[in-house]
């Protein structure tokens, strides 16, 4: 891991500021219904693997 970079120059840190990639508001919300139907796809094979004797016997 990248030890930490820490920037108190006023210059420099509004020259890194402005070359972050930037997200449109329609880039966010796409990124929010992908988690969405992922977080609800998870939960749902989560209940489907669990049953009322407990979680189900996977076997591989």
């Amino acid at each position: 891991m990248k030890p930490a970079i820490y920037l108190t120059d006023p210059k420099e840190i509004r020259r890194v500021r402005s070359n972050q990639p930037h997200v449109t508001s329609e880039q966010a919300r796409a990124q929010r219904e992908q988690l969405r139907r992922a977080s609800e796809k998870f939960f749902a094979d989560a209940r489907n693997a669990t049953s009322l004797r407990g979680p189900a016997k996977v076997t591989a």
